[in-house]
């Protein structure tokens, strides 16, 4: 009987098996749970703490287009443009007002502040630029859509009370984005409305937005079911929006807010994404594998399709809210109408530099050039943990301007939609975060990776060793002296 060959092959299936089951089966399963219990939303966890007060660096740059031929516009003329910035503010972001609840889900409002970063910008708060008129123009456009009493009344007003309010205007990048300035006639018309149509009557795009807040959200702790966790179950205490005509789908709120996201990605994952400030869910699709901070990610980019035309994607129909005939006011490919959820002011948005967007939109404009590496939308997601790498959304703002026949200085003005700001919002995983994922996470899936190799390799050379020895003995047993074949 041979016996070391069966001892051989005996132990060389047993560190094959070990090394195939601890390697691929029972190590795995240990760090799904143990990733399972850190990424949950538990009070005074780890990932907790980062959630209510975000450690990393959150960045938002401006550019700002400068209007260069205001003249010639309010003559039919055709915009001429220039980007200019960025102005740099850092994002420090808190939650406040937090409630937990039994089914699983967390009450909150977050407030943001805005800190100006000098030494990231390219100019300064007190740059001048020429941007047009967005209070008056705005309201001229919102006042069409009115019946005849309450559209003549206004227009009668506002020739003859403000017959001297221009159609562009010179600002201070800090007038225009955060300190704000006076519109004196946002307070006559907000008098013959009866309504507040301007904080303070003063017009400023984020006037009255830093540190301060009003929305509130409820996500999903994912205690119970890690892959809702961050999915926001609620906003402003109700599941659904109001904004689109009670569409359900356009109204429907999907995903997280871009900073939290259920762990163990995989590439045929949609990343969906509810954004407050654009009214609306999108989502994000696979793009590419990439490496940041050492670290293996998953690309998720934005889609054409999300921004496609609603002439083209049935499913877009909903989000143009002013279609008129034959969906002839529809925003074409890479837009969408805002107005919906900002009182009717004639607000378009976009990708920055009209990015996968329509080509008329390129054409009505000048000075404008999308380029796909520095205007596009980007998540990567570290796939195990589901842990944000790198984040860049982008997005431009834009007012859909039209001639109105009832205002002499606005009679001749341009179809055109009129590029505004456009704005990168970024935030990275800090080297501090990636070498902790490395050492708790990656580092241990190699060892264990190699080591279970490594057994494998030499149980599986034992077994051929077995093999060889049984061969050779085999043949030494059945060899003849003399014997003829």
């Amino acid at each position: 009987m041979q016996k070391l060959p069966i001892v051989l092959l005996g132990v060389g299936l047993l560190l094959a098996v070990g090394a195939g089951l601890v390697g691929f089966f029972i190590f795995p399963a240990i760090i799904e749970s143990k990733v399972s219990q850190q990424v949950r939303l538990v009070k005074d966890g780890d990932t907790y703490k980062k959630w209510e007060n975000i450690p990393i660096p959150i960045f938002m740059e401006i550019h700002i287009f400068n209007v260069t031929n205001p003249e010639e516009i309010v003559k039919g003329g055709k915009p001429v443009v220039h980007d200019i910035g960025p102005y740099v503010y850092q994002q420090q972001r808190r939650k406040i007002n937090v409630t937990l609840f039994d089914n699983d889900t967390i009450e909150y409002q977050q407030v943001i502040e805005y800190f100006f970063r000098p030494d990231k910008s390219s100019g300064t708060e007190d740059d001048e630029i020429s941007v047009i008129n967005l209070p008056f123009v705005g309201f001229a456009a919102k006042a069409m859509k009115k019946g005849t009493v309450a559209r003549s009344l206004a227009f009668e007003t506002m020739r003859e009370d403000h017959e001297d309010e221009p159609v562009f205007l010179r600002l201070t990048v800090r007038e225009f984005l955060f300190e704000g300035y006076c519109v004196p006639f946002m307070k006559t018309m907000s008098d013959l409305s009866g309504e507040q149509l301007l904080v303070n009557n003063t017009f400023g795009l984020y006037f009255n937005k830093n540190g301060t807040t009003n929305d509130w959200l409820s996500v999903y702790a994912g205690v119970e079911d890690n892959t809702k966790f961050g999915n926001i179950a609620t906003f402003n205490r109700e599941p659904t929006l109001e904004f689109w005509n009670e569409d359900p789908y356009c109204n429907m709120i999907n995903g997280s807010d871009g900073a939290l996201f259920p762990p163990f990605v995989t590439r045929d994952r949609r990343l969906d994404i509810f954004s407050p400030e654009l009214c609306r869910s999108l989502y994000l699709e696979y793009d590419s594998d990439t490496t940041i901070q050492g670290l293996t990610g998953y690309r998720f980019t934005l889609p054409k399709k999300v921004l496609e035309d609603p002439r083209v994607n049935d499913a877009n129909k909903c989000f143009c809210t002013d279609p008129g005939v034959e969906m002839a006011k529809c925003p074409k490919q890479g837009a969408y109408q805002l107005e919906s959820c900002r009182k009717g002011a004639p607000i378009i948005v976009s990708l920055p530099h009209f990015l996968d967007g329509d080509q008329e939109y390129l054409e009505n404009v000048l000075g404008l050039q999308p380029d796909r590496s520095i205007h596009e939308t980007v998540i990567t997601l570290e796939p195990t943990t589901g842990v944000l790498l790198e984040a860049k959304k982008r997005i431009q703002i834009n007012l859909d301007v039209a001639p109105n026949k009832y205002l002499p200085k606005l009679k001749k003005l341009p179809n055109v939609v009129l590029p505004i700001v456009w704005v990168d919002e970024s935030a990275a995983l800090t080297e501090q975060s990636a070498e902790r994922i490395k050492g708790k996470l990656i580092k241990p899936q190699e060892i264990v990776g190699a080591g279970s190799w490594g057994i494998l390799g030499f149980g599986a050379f034992l077994i051929l060793l077995a093999v060889l020895i049984f061969i050779i003995r085999s043949r030494k047993q059945n060899y003849k002296p003399g014997a003829t074949y």
